[in-house]
């Protein structure tokens, strides 16, 4: 049916089209408390162009952010990261024509540590939002919702290829040990310059230990300003690649990329 051709028209695009997706499919809240889907920002467009021409330079992406505030930065990352986890399937036609659902990329795992427990339960509340919003044909079975911690996995059915056994886990930096044990796809790292100083360097090498080393998974560092020489300023200044972002004459974002010579 003409219904159903559409649907199938919107699951694959929601699948290969991460700005479609997040437009169609994932709900924020915004200043007045109301619920609308998530349109990305002139800032938040600019950071996915960066992204994706960090993508076709064949490089990781491994991301420091210097942001000013409520420019939805970390909403960005949030939204992106939960795409990342939830819609990578691959699909048929059946006997029928209809588009079936047959594999999702499984196993992948996204952190979020945040600064202190006030912004941690935020950042659990916008992924929350996004899961709760999902329309029916975008939902993944889950065998945890708390704690702050979504696995996504069909309990009954764990081969099905529609289970995921993906996690989305926010924590606090309030611990050095976090990341111990696990495998992760995407790293968050919030506000990393207020991270506790006698924390914060053995927490980032338990989270970059649990990073594969391949083009698949990324590492989101962003903070606002906080003074030199924290673990967030020394990263970033070292990075090899510095994209600048300015405003032309219609006050309109762009960025220009060129390579820092004095990064290790």
């Amino acid at each position: 049916s003409e219904t159903q051709t559409l649907i199938d028209q919107h699951l694959l695009r929601c699948h290969g089209d991460y700005k479609y997706f997040a437009s169609t499919s994932q709900w924020v809240q915004n200043k007045n408390n109301e619920l609308e889907l998530f349109r990305l920002n002139d800032v938040q467009l600019v950071v996915e162009e960066i992204w994706q021409d960090i993508v076709k330079s064949g490089r990781k992406v491994r991301l420091y952010i210097v942001k000013g505030r409520k420019q939805g930065i970390s909403s960005y990352f949030l939204s992106r990261a939960h795409w990342m986890i939830m819609c990578k399937g691959r699909f048929k036609r059946d006997a029928n024509g209809r588009v079936v659902l047959v594999g999702l990329q499984k196993n992948k795992n996204f952190s979020i540590i945040a600064h202190d427990p006030s912004t941690t339960d935020t950042l659990f509340g916008i992924c929350k939002r996004f899961e709760e919003n999902l329309p029916p044909e975008l939902r993944q079975k889950k065998a945890k919702d708390n704690e702050h911690i979504i696995h996504y996995k069909d309990a009954e059915n764990p081969q099905s290829p529609s289970s995921l056994d993906s996690s989305i886990i926010v924590g606090t930096a309030n611990t050095k040990n976090f990341g111990s044990g696990m495998t992760l796809t995407i790293s968050h790292r919030s506000e990393l310059a207020k991270w506790p100083a006698e924390n914060v360097k053995e927490l980032i090498t338990s989270l970059d230990c649990a990073m594969p080393d391949n083009n698949q998974s990324a590492v989101l560092n962003e903070s606002t300003a906080n003074g030199e020489g924290n673990y967030f300023h020394k990263g970033f200044i070292s990075c090899r690649h510095i994209y600048e972002v300015d405003q032309d004459e219609d006050q309109k974002p762009h960025w220009k990329v060129r390579v820092n010579l004095d990064a290790d």
